[in-house]
């Protein structure tokens, strides 16, 4: 024993532990002053067990992994909650031994309503532990609190609860149910990391921050929803959850990181407030492709079906290259479709385009040869060079009068175009500036907006599709 300097307190130290000690039990005081610290002990493998009082406040051992500690054993679960570790290897957990309270081998617990904090590693590789209960008394769960729980199936998280901490649940690899209270913030990084039997989680509406790969490895999980509370969600936040099928994500969140969604190779759809950030917007930066790489091999070949939501414009070579594509929805917030777009996108059969977009630029559906329609926002004024060039499937176009020109070889190599619904009249056709190689897209089949009957005119019907009078 060592007094702690400063304080009526000792400390549990020792040079060399002698060969015949296989259990130590820490008494709760010496010469009628606390201990509260338990310090550097060198077991060179012999011990078994360790009794832990709950005046213990501090453990700053490093448990060697060489040890033979197989029983921890304490007397109060909310003394225990409150030690501070120095590491996660101070916690005898560390080494796999077993921990009992009053004697019984901790399996499902229910951390009594005295407890306001879970401390840092507190339960850090309980391999006994199959069930928590978290109380509303807790407001916060720390770093590494239960990780590496391998048998830990069942966790509820109380109501106020605020912060799951950093790896809180980290390689809780037989955790399949997860209830997250309703006043958390923010979910830490790395927190549910490694939960690989992690079949879905109900993210509640007072989460604004999804952190760092806090759910990266969960490859059994098939369903999450993000509430739009949500502003934030990490670098590789979702790496690896290659069951998930479809992602929301909410107009609420203005950051998605880096590689958020890498190697989700069962993805078939997402919805998405923007694309990409900065210099990288396009689609492969949430699945771990940068702007200097070719970003669409990135892309899941599984993913169908994308939904912008929010976002003002599309940028140039957005969606290039991707050929698994089948379907596109908009926004009406996106004003603009940049150059190449959706350049080659050769599997995309539909796109539905937003009312404020306002100009679509060159080469921006280049290829995309399984087109076979295409409604143009009626507040668009031109349409780009090569925009819809070799669109060979595209059947039927809807232009808006609002469009002023057609440039350069715009429908050049769409064949199969038999037939133009203009929103206007045959004046302001005329008025429209065609630009060279632009012939045949002038010959076909016109038809013109009427909301009254006459021949050769068209409409949209009560669900909103084109029909000739």
């Amino acid at each position: 024993m060592k007094k702690i300097k400063g304080k009526e307190e000792y400390r549990v130290v020792n040079t060399y532990m002698e060969a015949v000690f296989t259990h130590i039990t820490i008494p709760e005081t010496y010469l009628g002053l606390p201990v509260t610290e338990i310090g550097t002990l060198h077991d060179y493998g012999y011990l078994k067990s360790i009794r832990i009082p709950s005046s213990i406040k501090k453990i700053s051992n490093y448990w060697s992994s060489s040890t033979s500690l197989e029983s921890i054993y304490i007397e109060d679960i909310g003394a225990w909650c409150s030690i501070e570790f120095n590491g996660y290897d101070s916690n005898p957990l560390y080494v796999g031994a077993d921990l009992y309270l009053n004697n019984k081998l901790v399996t499902d617990l229910v951390i009594p309503d005295s407890v306001t904090t879970i401390g840092y590693a507190a339960f850090y590789n309980c391999d006994s532990l199959t069930s928590v209960v978290i109380p509303d008394s807790v407001t916060s769960i720390g770093n590494y609190a239960f990780h590496n729980c391998s048998s830990l199936t069942s966790v509820v998280i109380g109501d106020s609860v605020t912060t799951i901490g950093k790896s809180a649940f980290a390689n809780c690899r037989s955790l399949t149910s997860v209830v997250i209270g309703d006043s958390v913030t923010t979910i830490g990084e790395w927190a549910f990391n490694g939960c690989s039997r992690l079949t879905s989680v109900v993210i509640p509406d007072s989460v604004t921050s999804i952190g760092e790969w806090a759910f990266d490895d969960c490859d059994s999980l098939t369903s999450v929803v993000i509430p739009d509370s949500v502003t934030t969600i990490g670098d590789g936040a979702f790496w690896s959850c290659d069951s998930l099928t479809s992602v929301v994500i909410p107009d609420s969140v203005t950051s998605i990181g880096y590689e958020a969604f890498y190697n989700c190779n069962s993805l078939t759809e997402i919805t998405l407030p923007f694309i990409g950030t900065g210099n990288n917007a396009h689609l492969g930066y949430i699945f771990n492709a940068t702007q200097a790489e070719k970003p669409w091999e990135y892309v899941p070949k599984s993913l169908r079906k994308v939904t912008v939501t929010s976002a003002t414009s599309i940028a140039e070579h957005t969606f290039e290259n991707c050929d698994g594509l089948t379907s596109i929805v908009l926004g009406d917030s996106v004003t603009a479709i940049g150059g190449s777009a959706f350049y080659d996108c050769n599997g995309l059969t539909s796109v539905e385009v937003g009312d404020g977009v306002t100009s679509i630029g060159d080469f921006a559906f280049y290829n995309c040869n399984k087109l076979t329609s295409f409604k143009i926002g009626k507040k668009v004024t031109s349409i780009g060079d090569y925009t819809f060039f070799n669109c060979g499937s595209l059947t039927s176009i809807v232009i808006p009068s609002s469009v002023t020109t057609v440039a350069h070889s715009a429908f050049d190599g769409c064949g199969n175009l038999t037939a133009v619904y203009y929103q206007g009249n045959a004046e302001e056709w005329a008025a429209i500036d065609f630009s060279g190689a632009n012939e045949f897209f002038t010959n076909i089949t016109r038809y013109y907006y009427s909301e009254t009957e006459q021949s050769g005119c068209w409409h949209y019907d009560e669900s909103g599709n084109v029909v000739l009078w």
